[in-house]
């Protein structure tokens, strides 16, 4: 009787072994519990892949389920309103109301109390009447009207707790307020007073001070304060600054003493001498002759002296101040002056003490010697001069010597360097300082005084990437008054730089509250050059103000003739022109009174003189237009920017412009208001507001007021407002000089502070503070200066002044960020997250670990969301949201099994871009949106009918990111690591880190081929570490195309390739399914296509990947058409589905048998299906149990049939409606059974994937079927909110089994405690058994004795026989490798302890198993055949085991081989010969030698003849 083979099973360390090592995913979303128990831990690792960006379990409440009558009590998406939806913890998005059509949502927040509050414009929210703001309450489910709402709409809301009122800000009328500001009191439930009345402009944010005591409003109004009670003010008169007891000459005590540069000797060699000098060492220093309170310095008694201050940079001067060295009664009486480098002796203008006359002098200048005074100054009879140092000769003196206190030369009014360390004085710091943006460097030049240079600054701006350039300088101004300000060009011939000079905006701020005026200069000067850019009144510096000077490159530079712009400064003169008496009005004002001492002067600025080389102009802005004056190829343009402003302004100490009182004694403050709490009796709206209620928020507001009359924008506009430590950040859409789009203010002193980078190069929509960091959002991409990039979404650190990257961004504007749990909520119009790793979809929302400074898997809803708030559990937020997915899966997805429960996760390290691997198609259409691509199949197939032609099938575009083929491969070459493959249109990472069509996973990171691969990749298979592809357009740039095959243990591309497939006239190559067959080295390609190299082998071809060539499958092989699916019933019978032509006639289905002996076959169709196969696939590996689904070709309706051996049935096509287009049919296993039905056990079901619409359920992207049946389970989603089409499923295990009787349910540590238990029992019992039958031999061998010649081989053995020994060590060694701490190692496997019993003729059943086999649409890894000699000491020499000649011959029934062998175990093949050695040791296993080998192991009784 013959015997069936046994079935194989996994041993139960195996089985502990698989379960200790699952496949690591990330975070999941467990199925419902009304889906079938698919159990798809049996089936290793699952991939589904396809066209999607989001994946979930199908619900009642799924997009796309068909759902009965609700009476309006389920609320779902819309496509023309905007849409409030929640995110659960669990990941769940749910929508919870809806405006009207055409509403929109702009703003929420949310409240202590429970509520959630929704502004924006609307007249009717979540089924009920509200205008512009609602409330709902989550623990009610109820949306509530707030009073009669606001007629207008809301821009933003703020809860604010502290004072139990809502405050809604936009443009708007609402009751208790004059406009744009609402106040809802949560403990009325009703409309309060604004307590400021309103603002008259768009509000767009509020927000709260740290402590509490202010609010915050930011937006597009103003807001105006009196200037009668400003205690900031004062007046602008002249107020000398020399040195008490100091005899003055004219104006020269408003002249500011020049700063010795302390870095003199880097661009001057200064050099100070005095001699001779007295011994005494408190009175020898010269340095101190320069540095007041540091002298005096004496000279040697009765002796003249000369005092030579000498450098290599020239200085201008006015006139010098000297104070007498009076020490002991000496002191000097008269001295004489000669300037350098001319030795000129110079006539000097003093004021005689005592009857204060003005006289002259040159040689022997009297100095007084009266105590009393402290210091006389002497001008410079002509007016200033430049000059690189001077002498003074100290000619006469009283007492013992003449004496120094000190010497200073005098400026023409003030003076500051643009080289910042020349402002550093040599006697101690200098109040002058400067401030650039952008790249400067340190320069020196000849200056026009011959053997003398000047220090300059200068600046390259490459002409194709200008950016901001500017250099600020502010002129320490001792007293105000009436000065000319000339800007110091050097000249280009002595630099050399001339074809890179071009134009600067010149911007000048000379008082506090006074009015900016702007010229335009260009800098293509020949010669050193001092330009006056300003001649008018001019404010002293304090401690908050400086007059200010900036120089930037303007926007539309004028034209070089090089690569790049160059732009100088040397430094800004201030000649005083006239005093003030502080009664002038500020410059802008029309009004003029008598100037100082130096003569009349008006408020309006006089005309302004240019000196541009040797020509001079002179320009009288008046009017209302800038003048413009072209001289000698240089331009000159003074603005007149006081008739262009209403408000006048001035500069803090950062460079940022304050308007000051005008003359109608307003100052008005743009985009924001700070109310203080306690402030009372205000009205901001249309009211003058007292200059007490000024904060420094205020006097950003100054600022943005004058930057917002001078630009042309539309949309300057202020839209949050954040606190910081002491700071308040405000962010909007504005730009000035300094910063753009976002800055910072002292909310004490109101110093505005540019941030790094001089700000945002784009407009900044939502900002949190979250610890030191602030987060914003918006539409920059960097910073104005440039930098790293930012995309949308950045922090700034405010302790280091710096921005960073928030991962990498979004691709989209960002609208609302949130504080959300451990994190934030972000809301926008973008799609995907950006990480350096690449890109997730999110759609319009995304949520970051602040902690952990990474995204969080949040899923993704497909829309833009516009606002958000956040509570301790639940998110919400709203906008034109069209759906949501909780999995953010990207055309790719994990499927796994946990306590019986399936899981949907994402694959680590899988962030594929929208960009795939083939060009974009031109208008992509969705499968799931039409069927008639089937009726144009359809009427093919009919106008061809006649002739025998297969109709082609009409693909649709694959929308990128697709995976849509996929296959398992084991790195042998690193600890047989599990690599997953897949192919698709996608793509990830850029440049040299682009993977593109085809794509590795492992240990959580994705890598690619060495040359990323072009095209749609539509099938792969591993064969012997080889990996082949095909698609459609699929190429490899320099390697082939159509057919491409890649060794995976090199990962290098084989040479050469196999020969291109090709196709005929007016077709392409499609590759839609790849089959190695199992046991040989034959790789069957199905597909579109008509030969192979130079062999014409249409639709279906095989590649012989030991010969290296192609050979054509069958005799009567299909000769036209397209072949879809392939299946393999283990390596023997193939089918195909499809649309072929075989013998002259349409077929949709034909098997083919391969030969043992090699000879072609014929292809056998299966005729029976209505129309074109899309997908096929065998029950069990059954050749007579196939199922196909497809479309019929008559109405193009889809059918799925199932072939019995003899005739195709319908399997309930009637619920596939149409449109349903299934593309990959596989077997699945299940956790608990089903009821069988059909031809379908009721331990399985089949998954058909694709687009699926099933009646009265809903659309899906994967349904499962039990041979009656159809049950909805996968829901794939667009990123449009579409349907999303699946197209594959793979898995890891090529064998597994759908057997039920394991328990799938207990923990991985309870059934390695279980499985050890049952195997040491087990193992005991054996063992107990085997001692009672040794026992029994033992006594039936005292009872006979055994033959003499039994024991001649071996005399030295013990009385024990072979058998006994053979036994007792096999037991021993059961036993040692069940408890061996390595049994997990590779190399190890737990198994073996079992081979090893069953070699001892025990434990043999529950250690062999039979692989069930399963659907050909599966990927598996090639079986490896395997089987080694047997060593002597494994078994012995003794007795029938020893491998003699008496063994009888006979032929192996079945296959015994595969990766699954065991040490000791002989690979045999079914028809080869064997000799068996031994079997009366065991009944299922016999020890047997391969004669045509010689290897020696045991095999299956029952797999032997």
């Amino acid at each position: 009787m013959p015997r069936n083979p046994p079935i194989r099973r996994l041993g139960a360390f195996a089985v502990a072994a698989a379960i200790i090592a699952p496949f690591a995913t990330a975070a999941s979303t467990p199925a419902p519990n009304d889906l079938p128990s698919v159990n798809f831990s049996k089936m290793g690792r699952v991939v589904f892949g396809g066209e999607f960006a989001g994946l979930d379990w199908f619900t009642s409440q799924s997009p796309f389920a068909v759902r009965a009558a609700d009476n309006g009590t389920i609320v779902s998406y819309s496509a023309t309103a905007d849409t409030l939806v929640m995110r659960a913890d669990d990941g769940t998005v749910t929508p919870i109301g809806a405006t009207n059509d055409g509403g929109r949502i702009s703003s929420m927040c949310w409240s202590n109390d429970g509520i959630l509050y929704v502004g924006g414009e609307f007249n009717q929210f979540g089924g009920i009447n509200a205008n512009s703001v609602v409330s709902y309450s989550p623990s009610q489910a109820k949306f509530s009207a707030m009073g009669t709402g606001i007629a207008g709409p809301v821009e933003t809301l703020y809860c604010d707790d502290a004072d139990h009122d809502v405050w809604a800000g936009g443009f708007f009328s609402a009751p208790e307020s004059l406009g744009n500001v609402g106040r809802w009191s949560t403990e009325t439930s009703a409309w309060a007073a604004v307590p400021f009345g309103g603002l008259n402009g768009r509000v767009r944010a509020i927000s709260s001070s740290l402590d509490g005591g202010s609010l915050y409003f930011g937006g597009e109004f103003t807001t105006q304060f009196a200037d009668n009670s400003n205690t900031t003010a004062r007046t602008m008169a002249s107020v000398s600054i020399a040195p008490p007891n100091t005899i003055t000459t004219g104006d020269s005590g408003y002249l500011v003493p020049v700063t010795i540069p302390a870095a003199a000797s880097e661009f001057g060699g200064l050099h100070i001498n005095a001699a001779p000098a007295t011994n005494q060492d408190q009175y020898n220093n010269a340095d101190s002759i320069v540095c007041p309170n540091t002298g005096p310095w004496l000279a040697r008694d009765a002796s003249v002296a000369t005092v030579n201050i000498l450098g290599y940079s020239y200085l201008t001067g006015s006139g010098i101040r000297m104070s007498n060295g009076l020490v002991g009664g000496r002191g000097t009486t008269s001295f004489t002056v000669t300037t350098l480098p001319d030795n000129t002796v110079l006539t000097l203008k003093y004021t005689d003490p005592v009857t204060r006359e003005i006289k002259t002098c040159s040689k022997n200048c009297p100095l007084s010697v009266d105590p009393n005074v402290h210091a006389q100054d002497f001008l410079f009879e002509g007016g200033s001069r430049a000059l690189t140092g001077f002498n003074i000769v100290l000619d006469s003196w009283q007492g013992a010597g003449a004496g120094v206190n000190y010497i200073q030369l005098l400026s023409n009014g003030a003076y500051a360097s643009a080289v910042s360390s020349n402002n550093q004085g040599f006697c101690g710091p200098s109040n002058s300082s400067i401030h650039t943006i952008g790249d400067w460097d340190n320069a020196n030049a000849p200056s026009n005084i011959s053997g003398t240079e000047q220090g300059y600054m200068s600046s390259t701006v490459p002409v194709n990437s200008p950016s901001d350039t500017s250099i600020t300088l502010y002129p320490w101004v001792g007293s105000a008054g009436f000065y000319k300000i000339y800007l110091i060009i050097p000249g280009c011939n002595n630099i050399g730089d001339c074809a890179s000079r071009t134009t600067v905006d010149v911007a000048i701020f000379p008082t506090e509250g006074g009015t900016p005026y702007t010229a335009t200069i260009n800098q293509r000067v020949t010669e050193d050059t001092e330009v006056l850019i300003y001649d008018g009144l001019v404010d002293a510096s304090n401690t908050t103000f400086n007059p200010t000077i900036r120089v930037a490159l303007p926007n539309d530079p004028a034209k070089v003739g090089s690569s790049n712009y160059v732009v100088v400064a040397a430094g800004v003169q201030m000649q005083l022109t006239g005093l003030s008496t502080g009664q002038e009005s500020s410059p802008g004002s029309s009004s003029s009174v008598s100037g100082g001492a130096s003569g009349s002067q008006t408020g309006a600025p006089a005309p302004v003189t240019t000196v541009v080389g040797q020509s001079t102009v002179v320009v009288t802005p008046t009017g209302t237009q800038p003048l413009t004056t072209v001289i000698g190829g240089s331009t000159v343009i003074i603005t007149p920017t006081a008739t262009l402003a209403s408000s006048a302004s001035s500069v803090t100490s950062s460079g940022s412009i304050i308007p000051a009182p005008t003359s109608s004694g307003v100052r008005t403050a743009f985009g924001v208001y700070e109310y203080v709490r306690s402030s009372r009796n205000l009205n901001a709206i249309n009211a003058l507001l007292p200059n007490q209620t000024e904060t420094g928020v205020t006097r950003l507001g100054f600022s943005l007021d004058v930057n917002n009359n001078q630009t042309a924008a539309r949309d300057f506009q202020v839209t949050t407002i954040v606190p910081a430590d002491n700071l308040v950040l405000v962010g909007g859409s504005f730009k000035t000089r300094d910063w753009s789009n976002i800055a910072s203010v002292d909310k004490d002193s109101g110093i505005i502070t540019p941030l790094a980078g001089q700000g945002l190069n784009g407009a900044v929509a939502a900002a949190v503070t979250v610890g030191q960091y602030v987060y914003v959002g918006g539409q920059f991409t960097s910073t104005v200066n440039g930098g790293d990039q930012l995309n949308r979404l950045a922090r700034y650190d405010v302790g280091g002044k710096k921005w960073e990257a928030v991962e990498e961004g979004v691709d989209g504007p960002v609208t609302d960020i949130v504080p959300f749990k451990d994190g934030l909520l972000i809301v926008g119009n973008f799609s995907n997250v950006l990480a350096s790793n690449g890109s997730t979809p999110t759609g319009g929302y995304a949520l970051y670990n602040t902690s952990t400074s990474k995204w969080f898997n949040s899923g993704i809803v497909y829309g833009t969301a516009t606002a958000a708030a956040g509570t301790d559990t639940n998110a919400y937020f709203g906008g034109r949201i069209r759906g949501a997915s909780r999995n953010a899966v990207n055309g790719v997805a994990s499927l796994s099994s946990k306590d019986g429960i399936g899981h949907i996760s994402n694959l680590e390290g899988v962030a594929f871009s929208n960009q795939g691997s083939a060009p974009a198609p031109t208008n992509p259409t969705r499968r799931s949106l039409t069927a008639r691509w089937l009726s144009r199949i359809h009427q093919g197939l009919v106008e061809r009918q006649a002739a025998a032609q297969a109709a082609p099938y009409s693909e649709e575009p694959v929308v990128a990111p697709a995976s849509l083929a996929g296959t398992y491969w084991t790195n042998s070459s690193n600890a047989n690591t599990m690599v997953t493959i897949m192919g698709g249109n996608f793509s990830q990472g850029t440049g040299d880190n682009l993977i593109s069509g085809v794509a590795f996973q492992s240990n959580g990171a994705l890598t690619g081929p060495p040359n990323p691969v072009s095209g749609v990749v539509r099938a792969l298979e591993v064969h012997k570490d080889m990996l082949y592809i095909g698609g459609s357009g699929v190429s490899v740039t320099g390697k082939g195309s159509s057919f491409l095959a890649l060794n995976l243990k090199t990962n290098s591309w084989k040479e050469p390739m196999p020969p291109t497939l090709s196709a005929g006239s007016n077709t392409t190559v499609n590759v839609n399914a790849i089959k190695a067959q199992i046991g040989a080295d034959i790789i069957i390609v199905g597909g579109n296509f008509a030969q192979a190299g130079d062999l014409p082998c249409p639709v279906i071809c095989q590649w012989n990947a030991a010969k290296t060539q192609w050979t054509r499958v069958g005799n009567n092989a299909p000769s036209a058409g397209e072949v879809k699916s392939l299946a393999f019933n283990n390596n023997s019978t193939l089918v195909a589905g499809g649309s072929f032509v075989i013998g002259g006639k349409n077929v949709y289905a034909a098997r083919y048998t391969f030969n043992d002996s090699g000879a072609n076959g014929a292809w056998e169709p299966l005729d029976g299906l209505p129309g074109p196969v899309q997908s096929i696939v065998m029950n069990d590996h059954n050749a007579s149990n196939i199922f196909a689904a497809g479309f019929d070709a008559s109405t193009a309706k889809p059918y799925l049939q199932h072939w019995n051996g003899g005739a195709w049935t319908e399997q309930n096509s009637s619920l596939l409606m149409d449109g349903t287009s299934i593309e990959n049919l596989a077997f699945v296993p299940l956790s608990k059974e089903h009821t069988a039905r059909g031809s379908i056990e009721n331990n399985r079901m089949l998954m058909a994937t694709g687009n699926v619409f099933l009646a009265g359920q809903g659309n899906v992207s994967s349904a499962l079927y039990d041979g009656s049946q159809w049950y909805p389970y996968l829901v794939g989603s667009s990123p449009t909110g579409d349907m999303g089409t699946g197209s594959s499923l793979f898995w890891s295990e090529s064998n597994f089994s759908f057997s039920l009787s394991s328990h799938p349910y207990l923990a991985r540590g309870l059934v390695v405690l279980v499985a050890m238990a049952i195997a040491t029992g087990l193992i005991l019992l054996i063992v107990l058994l085997i001692l009672l039958v040794a026992f029994c031999f033992r006594r039936q061998d005292r009872k006979r004795r055994p033959a003499q010649d039994m024991y001649e081989k071996d005399e030295a053995r013990s009385e024990v026989s072979s058998t006994h020994n053979l036994i007792h060590s096999h037991v021993q060694t059961a036993l040692e490798q069940s408890f061996a701490p390595a049994q997990y190692a590779p190399g190890h496997h737990p198994g073996a302890a079992m081979a090893a019993a069953g070699a001892a003729g025990v434990g043999a059943g529950a250690y062999a198993q039979h692989r069930a086999a399963e659907s050909s649409d599966s990927h598996y890894l090639d079986a490896v055949e395997y089987s080694q000699p047997v060593e002597a000491e494994e078994y012995g020499a003794a007795g029938s085991w020893e491998g003699s000649d008496e063994g009888r011959e006979t032929v192996m029934r079945y296959d015994f081989c595969g990766p699954e062998l065991q040490s000791g175990e002989l690979s045999m093949k079914a028809g080869q010969r064997v000799i068996v050695l031994d079997d009366e040791q065991s009944d299922e296993w016999w020890y047997a030698r391969d004669p045509a080998t010689g290897r020696q192991g045991v095999v299956p009784a029952t797999y032997v003849l």
